[in-house]
């Protein structure tokens, strides 16, 4: 299967589900999650638990004046702001 890009906005405290949900549903192989404030925490716990799975997974953090340190400590990619992750998304497609 070719490899393919697609994203979904989701409101605070459904991260997690739908983090999973898309998983299951499309079959992936590989995800990612950007985050930016405490709620996400619960998005990184879910692509944990899908990398456990065998799944590959990056956890993104957003870095601003305002972004929870657990959450910047948990990233395994740090962007600076709005900017940085639309720099991230241009250099992976």
């Amino acid at each position: 299967r070719r490899a393919g890009y697609r994203s979904e906005a989701v409101s605070t405290g459904e991260e997690a589900l739908v983090v999973l949900r898309r998983a299951e549903e499309e079959d992936l192989r590989a995800a990612a999650f950007v985050g930016d404030d405490p709620v996400d925490l619960s998005a990184f716990d879910a692509l944990d638990a899908l990398a456990e799975r065998g799944l590959v997974t990056a956890r993104v953090a957003v870095s601003s004046d305002e972004a929870p340190r657990e959450l910047i400590g948990r990233a395994d990619v740090v962007v600076e702001g709005p900017a940085g992750v639309v720099e991230l998304l241009r250099e992976l497609v």
